[in-house]
């Protein structure tokens, strides 16, 4: 991939600024935070001659020799998408999206312009993980980045989705009730073993079901969904402003699934015992609050996606991601368990406007 990284950087750099006759050795290229399980990610470094440096980002997907087609559509996806949403200014959230520049298409890569910072999960844990025993000195700082975080959503899925239904950028509209009802149930499956309450198993699975027939009955209008909207894909740049991306699995949609898979990113940080689980839910309300500014909230879904993504994508992982032998040393939550409080608390409204504390 090196050889046709740098051939099209220079292509691109030429475009941009003139012709460009540096060296080989002038490009490093640097893996960034490990290998992930469908895409890897580097930092391409440039010395240019006035000893300054430029940066890309490099997004590389890992699935190149299985299901050949499908990765390239994802690759296309995520570049259309972004691309789109780069330049489009919502009226609400300083939220803003990462341009990409080109493609690799050969290479199953995106390169788009590095932005210097930190992702938002690590600013969130580095300042969250001892809040119960020590005071945080730029809470109001974190605040306001979450209800600009909550503004910025509600200004996303108020964009007419029309702008993603043209060549490239079409996101298909996959987020049905039998889609997300497959998901549940393979997910429920999945987890069956490791879950003493295998009635509240089901209830969890029954309510959702019920309750997303809603979307239906109601004729809610569909929003264009990020559904992968966790503080890992948002950057925190070295001036505070924020950043978006990561676009593949985006889909024309109702929106409950981002809003409950960024309040359930949130709450993870709760399983660390040294977390002050008041101040995160506090978030949790300041960040749906602010959402709500730009955009109706209807409680009964997103109580059914908080449901959904305990399934899925926060609880689970952990427990199979976190060995059980670290378990005393960051004195974690028993993930399991806190599955369980979580479905129980998520199945009721009024248990979960309690939680948030919100008013009924």
């Amino acid at each position: 991939m090196r050889e046709d990284l740098i051939r099209e950087t220079r292509k691109y750099l030429s475009e941009k600024t003139g012709p460009c006759d540096l060296p080989d050795n002038c490009f490093n290229l640097k893996q960034f935070q490990g290998q992930g399980a469908t895409s890897s990610s580097y930092i391409l470094s440039i010395e240019l001659p006035d000893r300054e440096e430029r940066r890309f980002f490099v997004k590389c997907y890992n699935q190149q020799n299985e299901a050949e087609a499908f990765w390239k559509d994802q690759l296309l996806r995520d570049y259309e998408i972004s691309k789109v949403l780069s330049k489009i200014e919502t009226e609400r959230g300083l939220l803003r999206i990462v341009e990409p520049l080109f493609l690799l298409k050969d290479n199953f890569a995106l390169v788009s312009e590095y932005v210097e910072g930190m992702p938002l999960s690590v600013y969130l844990f580095n300042n969250l993980k001892l809040s119960i025993i020590t005071k945080i000195k730029n809470i109001s700082e974190i605040e306001y980045i979450i209800k600009e975080v909550g503004l910025s959503l509600g200004g996303i899925h108020s964009l007419d989705y029309s702008l993603f239904t043209q060549g490239n950028a079409c996101v298909s509209y996959k987020f049905s009730a039998d889609f997300y009802s497959q998901k549940i149930d393979y997910f429920a499956e999945a987890i069956r073993k490791k879950i003493g309450d295998k009635k509240l198993l089901r209830d969890g699975v029954d309510y959702f079901n019920s309750t997303i027939e809603k979307i239906y009955l109601d004729n809610m209008s569909l929003t264009f969904e990020h559904s992968d909207f966790i503080p890992q894909n948002i950057i925190r740049d070295t001036k505070g402003h924020l950043f978006l991306h990561d676009f593949p699995n985006a889909g024309l949609g109702f929106g409950y699934c981002d809003l409950a898979h960024f309040i359930s990113s949130l709450d993870d940080y709760t399983y660390l015992k040294t977390v002050d689980k008041r101040l995160v839910r506090r978030l949790m309300a300041l960040f749906l609050t602010a959402y709500s500014e730009v955009r109706n909230v209807d409680w009964e879904l997103l109580s059914a996606f908080l449901v959904y993504i305990q399934f899925y994508s926060t609880s689970i992982l952990v427990a199979r991601e976190v060995k059980p032998t670290l378990y005393k040393r960051f004195l974690l939550e028993h993930p399991v368990k806190k599955f369980e409080n979580n479905i129980s608390i998520y199945t009721d409204m009024n248990t979960l406007k309690d939680f948030l504390a919100l008013p009924s």
